[in-house]
């Protein structure tokens, strides 16, 4: 069965194997892939969930199932479907529009 996942939807993602100072261990990740690629593709780009706050720019806080943190989104990676272990929820509509404003500022060029 194929899983239907939609863009901000929070899933519990395993980042292991990781490299050097990428985002590591078993997270909640933010589905930031549009709905037409999620139906399209085997594979969905996630940023990860941390509650380690750093003073980043390309950081949004968050409060997601009220416990503080931030989303890391200059860790955002590409998973298979199969790498998406459960949903648990949902970010607001003023963290999606912080995430899609700061999509736009990483992805733009100098």
């Amino acid at each position: 069965m194929v899983k239907k996942i939609k863009q901000f939807e929070v899933w519990v993602v395993e980042f292991d194997p990781f490299v050097g100072s990428e985002i590591k261990k078993s997270r909640q990740a933010v589905v930031v892939s549009n709905n037409i690629i999620n139906d399209l593709y085997a594979t969905v780009i996630v940023a990860p969930l941390t509650s380690t706050f750093r003073n980043y720019p390309s950081r949004i806080d968050t409060s997601f199932e009220n416990k503080g943190g931030q989303i890391a989104v200059d860790q955002i990676k590409c998973f298979d479907k199969a790498g998406l272990k459960k949903k648990i929820g949902v970010i607001t509509k003023a963290e999606s529009d912080d995430l899609l404003e700061m999509l736009s500022f990483i992805f733009q060029p100098e």
